[in-house]
């Protein structure tokens, strides 16, 4: 058995072996070989050992998990992530592709700013990356004509950075010219004022934003997308009552999305930790999570993104208006919900939709998501009988902390494949090239 470091050394041009692999199709267990070439799967089976070989028997081969919703901070706030630092936290959390939100400083809302962060990705990221666009009351039409996205984000509440999109009217206007798929962040923002003002002084940020905010914001969006016959796709979804509206009105025009920060804290974390817990939407009650849960079992929820949203430390304990809002995620994802998928919660083979074939779907994403024939070699192998401890000082995040400091999980990730090129394998990262720009299918 060839070492895993010699692996990492290879070019896309030779051949790997990975040799009895645990693979999930159609919700079973198989055992197989694969052969990779060129940065692709080119054979699955019983296979002769060619190339460079590596021994799984064991492990379970997952498709490199893809991550929907990031924040990366770069341009403008590289104190708290810049590429390099979340491309290794993705990596140590079996993610090999991930979509960068457009909340900048400045904002990504031109061909000239998207090109800034092409160039600034390019050298520096470890995984494959993507890029939204942000849409303000005066951009759609430029951004239509903008190739090479996977979408277009559009701020109905405030939150980090200064996009927003408060108006109905305008908000009618981008969904009815857009070419683009729409991710919504989804708060009314005059109903978030109404109750920013009458509760501000208790300071408990799930008070005042309001399930009603998020509600309200996600009729109106599911209304508009029929009437004009668009997509949108609604990230972070946090309460009982949007999972009540999408059961009556989701249509195949809608997709929807869950972080692992609303499925496993609740508003008491925020209660007990402060700003540690604030996040735009915010933690809600257990009755929310519950629900939240049963849209993950029975598949109305369409995929997991982590709304990874690093701050310091420092920044975290100021007072509360002035604390920002997010939390860290990348490298927590998969354990949380590998450990939730052990314990019974959710199946692996529903896990695996969540977090891989579906988020490539929805984002259209060229050769993503699957193991199969053809498609690129990113994997995620992962120890079931291993053990993950979550703890800040392991963090490979810039910001060095999770919400989650403490817990041990059941499963770990072992190795990370991009492109054939393994990564990262048991705690480090072992090759440092730069991996691709996702390729957008029309």
């Amino acid at each position: 058995m060839a070492t895993p470091g010699s692996a990492s050394c290879m070019s896309h041009e030779e051949l790997l072996t990975l040799r009895q692999a645990t693979l999930l199709e159609g919700g079973r267990e198989r055992v197989a070989d694969l052969r990779i070439a060129g940065g692709r799967i080119v054979e699955i089976g019983r296979l002769e050992p060619e190339g460079q070989v590596l021994d799984l028997a064991g492990l379970l081969v997952l498709p490199g998990i893809i991550d929907a919703h990031v924040h990366v901070r770069e341009p403008g706030a590289t104190h708290k992530e810049d590429f390099r630092s979340a491309s290794e936290a993705a990596l140590a959390g079996g993610v090999t592709s991930f979509l960068d939100m457009p909340n900048n400083q400045p904002p990504t809302v031109s061909l000239e700013r998207l090109e800034e962060k092409r160039r600034l990705a390019s050298s520096r990221c470890l995984v494959h990356y993507g890029f939204f666009l942000g849409a303000t009351r005066e951009n759609i039409r430029e951004l239509n004509a903008i190739p090479g996205v996977p979408g277009v984000k559009v701020y109905l509440g405030s939150s980090t950075g200064s996009l927003l999109v408060d108006d109905l009217g305008d908000l009618t206007r981008i969904v009815a010219e857009t070419e683009k798929l729409l991710v919504l962040h989804a708060e009314n923002e005059q109903v978030l004022r109404y109750f920013g003002d009458v509760f501000r002084e208790t300071a408990l940020h799930h008070v005042i934003r309001d399930n009603a905010a998020a509600a309200v914001s996600v009729a109106e969006s599911l209304m508009l997308a029929r009437r004009f016959g668009k997509r949108i796709h609604i990230a972070h979804l946090s309460t009982k009552e949007e999972i009540e509206l999408l059961r009556a009105h989701k249509s195949s025009l809608v997709t929807c999305e869950a972080c692992p920060h609303h499925l496993f804290l609740d508003q008491d974390y925020f209660v007990r930790r402060g700003n540690l817990g604030k996040m735009n939407p915010p933690l809600r009650e257990p009755g929310s999570v519950q629900a939240l849960w049963a849209g993950i079992r029975d598949g109305l929820v369409d995929i997991i993104a982590t709304d990874h949203a690093p701050h310091t430390l420092e920044e975290k304990a100021a007072e509360y208006e002035k604390s920002p809002c997010g939390v860290p995620g990348l490298e927590t994802s998969l354990p949380l919900l590998l450990d939730a998928a052990l314990a019974g919660r959710l199946s692996l083979a529903r896990l695996q939709e969540l977090m891989c074939r579906r988020p490539a779907e929805i984002f259209r994403m060229a050769r993503k998501g699957r193991i199969h024939l053809g498609y690129d070699a990113d994997l995620c192998v992962v120890d079931r009988g291993g053990e993950t401890v979550v703890s800040n000082d392991r963090q490979r995040t810039r910001c060095r902390w999770t919400p989650f400091h403490g817990r041990r999980l059941r499963g770990r990730v072992a190795m990370t494949f991009v492109k054939g090129i393994l990564k990262y394998r048991e705690g480090e990262i072992v090759s440092d090239r730069p991996a691709d720009e996702i390729a957008f299918e029309p």
